[in-house]
């Protein structure tokens, strides 16, 4: 699924700020 993938790059982004 590209959602999962994409999903997961958010999360981590989100974690960095």
């Amino acid at each position: 699924m590209i959602i999962r993938a994409w999903t997961l790059e958010w999360r981590l982004h989100r974690k960095s700020i």
